[in-house]
Parts: structure tokens; C-alpha cells; sequence
């Protein structure tokens, strides 16, 4: 007997494909003859619309006439589409050193832990390259169980004095090699990130000081350094 889900397929094979028609020859001006699937496509966009209006309408049935909002009076309407009108707003000399002085702050983090991530990484590699002293040997004890075992283990040396042949907790030279090159590769950039930051901050702090009306000198400093000023000295009391 047939199983439910071959005798389905089996039907499938034998029922006709029914096409739809093209667009007839006379009314081929019209462009092209909807089919069904275009209809469900119309059908589905429509309804969709009509559901957003009909939330749209009851919104402002219910909308409280007193109710105020402040994009009311920031924003218009041109062409059908919705724009935020822009607002000149003019910043005291307080607000400006204020925001000017959160800035500074916060470079002034970001440097601190760039410095601290060189650190860090120089002293990996450090740790790294770090090789033993000339006379000195690391001791490797090993503890066994009986005198067949020690027979085993002193096989394993080609001397006394050797290093085991398989070391499984030391690494090959070619893997130190790789992991230096990528870390040195790290602190080249971490460096000059560093040194960035370093100038933006001497920058920021450049300006913040010359919102100050003090009288000033310009200084110029070497290439590749900001300019710096000098300023006049003044007896606080």
C-alpha cells in the first residue's frame, strides 16, 4: 500500500499545470495582464495601508487639542517630508571652556591607558625575549614509582646533564618568533596612537588656555610639535 505523502505526490504528478493567459493581442497596449500572484501583492500593500490610516485616524480623534510639544514649533513639513528646523544656538565663554575642559578629560583618559597597554606589552616582551644566563640550568625533576620506570626515564636522556627529548611545556623558537613579531607589531602602533593622543591633548589644552584675555607670546616650536604661547605674568593679589 501507499504511504499518505507518496499517494499526495503521486497526484501531484498526475493533475494538470493550469497557466494563465497571457494578455491578448488586442489589448496589448495596455500592458501586461495581472496575474494572480500580482493581485495578492496589490491586495496585501493596500490593506496594509488602509490599517496604518485607520490607527492614523484614531490617533487624532484622541488627540487632547491642549497638548503641546516642542518639535511642534522646531520642526515643518515641505514637499511631504518631515525636516528639523536648525537652531543657532550661541554658547557662553563658561559653556564653551567647560565642554572644552570635559574633552581635554577625556583624551587625557584614553592617553593614560595607552600608556598603560605599552607598558604592559613591553614588559611582555621583555618577559619574551628574556633568555637564561650563561652556567645556569633549570632543574627537571622527575618522580617515579619504581626501578623499571627510572630505567625508562634515564633512557629518555641522551645524558645526565641533557634536557628531555620531547618537551611538551616549552615552546619552539619559530612560535616565540611569531608571537614577537605580532606583539612588536601591536606596540609600533599602540606608540603612535600614543603619541597622537599626545598632541591632541597639548592642542586642546593650547586652546582652552588662549580663551584666556591675558596678554601672550606666541613661541614656535619643532617640527612636528604644536605651537605653544607664553603668557604674562600677573600678581593674583
Amino acid at each position: 500500500y501507499l504511504k499518505m505523502s507518496s499517494f499526495k505526490n503521486a497526484v501531484k504528478g498526475l493533475k494538470r499545470t493550469h497557466k494563465e493567459r497571457a494578455q491578448p493581442q488586442v489589448r496589448r497596449r495596455m500592458g501586461l495582464l495581472e496575474k494572480h500572484k500580482d493581485y495578492v501583492l496589490r491586495a496585501k500593500s493596500y490593506h496594509s495601508k488602509q490599517t496604518t490610516l485607520k490607527i492614523l485616524r484614531e490617533k487624532a480623534r484622541n488627540k487632547n487639542p491642549d497638548e503641546f510639544y516642542y518639535k511642534m514649533i522646531n520642526s515643518k513639513i515641505k514637499d511631504g517630508q518631515h525636516f528639523y528646523l536648525d537652531k543657532d544656538e550661541k554658547l557662553t565663554d563658561e559653556e564653551l571652556k567647560l565642554l572644552k575642559t570635559q574633552n581635554i578629560k577625556y583624551i587625557t583618559m584614553k592617553l593614560q591607558t595607552e600608556k598603560n597597554k605599552v607598558a604592559r606589552l613591553e614588559s611582555t616582551l621583555h618577559r619574551i625575549s628574556s633568555k637564561p644566563k650563561e652556567g645556569v640550568r633549570n632543574k627537571h625533576i622527575l618522580f617515579v614509582d619504581s626501578d623499571e620506570e627510572m630505567e625508562e626515564v634515564i633512557a629518555n636522556y641522551s645524558n645526565e646533564r641533557d634536557l628531555p627529548k620531547h618537551q611538551q611545556a616549552e615552546e619552539s623558537k619559530e612560535e616565540i618568533k611569531k608571537i614577537q613579531s605580532t606583539q612588536y607589531k601591536e606596540l609600533k602602533q599602540r606608540r603612535h596612537r600614543q603619541r597622537q593622543l599626545a598632541m591632541i591633548a597639548a592642542k586642546m589644552q593650547t586652546k582652552k588656555n588662549l580663551q584666556d584675555k591675558r596678554p601672550h607670546k606666541k613661541i614656535r616650536g619643532k617640527e612636528g610639535q604644536p605651537v605653544t604661547y607664553r603668557w604674562k605674568k600677573e600678581r593674583t593679589k
